[in-house]
């Protein structure tokens, strides 16, 4: 899946170089992050690629918040609590101000953040 996506991502720099890549950036990012331990830091890059990308196109703030999350999971999952934390907290305040406090999203910063 991770080669087909970076297939994709090439092709569409190619295509159109001023669209957002935002999108598949995240999804390589987590193939990477299912494949194997030492590919966390590999998903890491990738996400924050894909911030770079967000805010250079004007993404939204649920796009910044989802990523945010991404880098956050995983930071738990490579045991670097602080970096997981500060993540966490980033994806935790897009998501109150976008959904206010009574939406899943709100509810799965908040589950994952309680583990760290």
């Amino acid at each position: 899946a991770r080669v087909a996506l970076s297939d994709s991502l090439s092709m569409r720099q190619k295509v159109s170089p001023e669209a957002s890549v935002a999108d598949l950036l995240n999804n390589i990012g987590n193939c990477a992050n299912l494949e194997a331990v030492d590919e966390y830091n590999l998903s890491i890059d990738f996400y924050h690629q894909a911030l770079a990308d967000l805010q250079s196109h004007n993404g939204t703030q649920s796009d910044l918040s989802h990523t945010w999350y991404n880098i956050g999971r995983a930071h738990v999952q490579r045991n670097d609590w602080k970096s997981a934390k500060l993540a966490l907290e980033e994806a935790l305040q897009l998501s109150l101000g976008i959904h206010g406090k009574h939406h899943v999203y709100v509810a799965q910063c908040l589950d994952l953040k309680g583990f760290v």
